[in-house]
Parts: structure tokens; sequence; C-alpha cells
């Protein structure tokens, strides 16, 4: 197989409008109209760190954890848009994905980096040989489909797999009696190994059973219910720990991006942040 040349990433304008294009609703009280524009500001400026990013990335570490990055920050934006729009309590499945990205970003960053982006990225034929068929037999996929994204998924990954292999980085293959790619069959066994049990019980289990539809998710609703008062629509509740969390997983990214990769990150908008959340305590 001939030498696969460097992943070239494109710089073009800030993805995400910028503060002025975005207003805050008078609903907010002022607190949080104060905290949602730091955390706007924040997010522009996440972004910015993004694009110092190496330009070729030769090694797969760089891709996996900078892919992870913009997944985060992505997250984040839709976050922070329901936030603004008063629905900051239903931000919960999209904090819980961010966390689960920055636990993969922490785990490839820590060490042996390279080969556990190649576990990272060989997981996808697994995913999808799992997932595709099952869309095809509840009819959401035709049979050409599903053979179709199978063969680009397998393809994408496993040439890149195969020129960095040639290259003398081999895939990792963890021994923690799990077949996920990073050996852990538990969400709770793996945050505890990368150091981040006490956002787990922080963080990940409260936002992973706010995002089921089990009692917990649904004691609000059953609470209105009982009180004959049931209203649809925004309600302005939840941004301060919506915004803070967001805050909080993307700053350790990028502090793990940056410890990994050289990035520059802009200390003084995460300070504005910080000092904007500290005011509306």
């Amino acid at each position: 197989m001939g030498a696969r040349p460097p992943i070239k990433v494109h710089r073009r304008a800030r993805d995400l409008p910028s503060r002025i294009d975005l207003e805050v609703p008078d609903s907010h009280n002022a607190a949080d109209a104060a905290i949602l524009i730091a955390h706007r500001k924040f997010l522009d400026s996440a972004i910015d760190v993004l694009r110092t990013g190496p330009r070729e990335m030769d090694k797969p570490s760089q891709f996996v954890l900078v892919a992870l990055a913009v997944r985060v920050i992505q997250r984040a934006a839709a976050a922070h848009t329901l936030c603004v729009q008063g629905y900051g309590t239903e931000a919960s499945p999209l904090l819980r994905a961010m966390l689960s990205a920055l636990a993969s970003v922490i785990y490839v960053a820590e060490e042996n980096s390279d080969s556990r982006a190649l576990a990272f990225m060989a997981d996808e034929t697994r995913i999808a040989k799992k997932r595709l068929p099952r869309l095809r037999d509840q009819g959401l996929l035709t049979d050409d489909e599903a053979q179709r994204f199978l063969d680009e998924t397998t393809r994408f990954n496993i040439e890149r797999i195969a020129h960095y292999e040639a290259l003398g980085i081999p895939t990792d293959a963890p021994n923690h009696g799990s077949r996920t790619w990073h050996g852990y069959a538990r969400d709770e066994q793996f945050f505890g190994a990368i150091g981040l049990k006490l956002w787990y019980d922080s963080f990940y289990a409260s936002l992973s059973e706010d995002s089921h539809g089990s009692v917990w998710s649904v004691f609000k609703e059953m609470k209105s219910l009982a009180l004959g008062d049931v209203t649809f629509g925004p309600h302005y509740e939840g941004t301060r720990f919506a915004v803070s969390s967001s805050y909080a997983f993307v700053t350790r990214c990028l502090n793990e991006l940056d410890r990994a990769l050289g990035l520059n990150q802009h200390a003084t908008t995460a300070e504005t942040m910080r000092l904007a959340l500290a005011r509306g305590s």
C-alpha cells in the first residue's frame, strides 16, 4: 500500500456566529444573561484554539483528539442554544455526550496515544457491523444503503489504520475484560481508570439518568401534574448548571489538547467565563 499523505485541515472563518448575532431573551434574569454572554465568548475562543492546531495531522492521535474536541465544542454550542432559548433543563443528553467524548480525549491523551487512537478508529467497524443490520431490519435502510455505509466506514478507517501500522504504530489491544476499544465494560470503571470518578458521580451518572425515561427524569413533570400546573415551552431554568458544566468540560478538553498537541489556550477568555459564573453564584 502506498504512503497515505497526512490529513490536511482547512481553516475557514469561525463556524459559529458572533455574540452580536445571538441575542439573549429578556426572559433570562441578569445573572443568567451574563453567564450566557460569557459562555458564548468562551466557545468562540475555544474554536479559535482548535484553529491553531496542526494543519497536517501525520499522527493518529492528532486526528482523533482534534475530532473529539470538535465534537465536544459542537455539542457545547447546541447546549448553549437550548439555554438561550429557555430550554436549559433539556440539555442533559448533550452534556452527557460531551463528557463521554471528553473521557475518550483524556484516555487517548494519557499515554500510548497513537496506539489508543488507532483502537478508537478501529471500533467504528465493530459499531457499524452491529448497528447497520438492525437499521436495515427495521426498514430504515435498504440492503444497498446498509452495505454502502458499511463499506464506506470500513474503508475510511481500515485504510488509515493499515497506513499507520505500516509505519510501526500498533493498534492498542487493552485487556480489561471487555471488547470495548478501551477495554472497560462499564462507564464507571472507565471513568475511574482515567481519574474521572468524581465527575462520574457528580455529572455523568446524573446526566445519564436524566437522559433516560426513568422516574428521575420525569419527576418534575409528575410534580407538575400533581399540582395541576403543566406548562410546555421554555421555562428559562437550568441555565447555570448547563453552562457551568459545558465550561468545565470544554476547558478540560482544551487542557488535554494543549498538553498532547501543544495548542495555545485563550486563558483570558476562560477567566472571563469563570468570573461570570462566580458573579452569578
